[in-house]
């Protein structure tokens, strides 16, 4: 995915008339937005009841791995890498499954120590 980010990046930045920087800084600043995502994407599973959090996390992450197969595409950043491989979308779906229920678990037990 940081691929499609830094794809994003330098669409965004040409439009701006801004120079492309190197790749090792758009793959930063790629990996810097991703984290700021992220963080704020899987937040909403603060929202609602504490103990459903884990449930609100699978579905968030189960969404965001379909949106990161489905959506460069659609919004013209290209194919992401090594999409085409059925475990690699199997994978990406997976690892933001994972991202998606440790983020609840993680609210849920802190709202059990409260």
């Amino acid at each position: 995915m940081d691929i499609v980010a830094m794809r994003g990046i330098a669409r965004l930045l040409t439009r701006l008339d801004v120079r492309i920087p190197s790749n090792r800084v758009l793959h930063r600043l790629a990996l810097a937005g991703d984290l700021l995502a992220n963080s704020a994407y899987y937040a909403a599973v603060a929202y609602g009841r504490a103990e459903r959090a884990p449930l609100r996390g699978a579905v968030l992450g189960t969404l965001a791995g379909l949106g990161a197969l489905v959506l460069p595409r659609r919004i013209g950043l290209g194919e992401p890498p090594f999409s085409a491989e059925q475990r690699n979308r199997v994978m990406t779906v997976g690892w933001y499954l994972v991202g998606g229920v440790v983020a609840g678990c993680v609210h849920w037990l802190l709202e059990r120590r409260r």
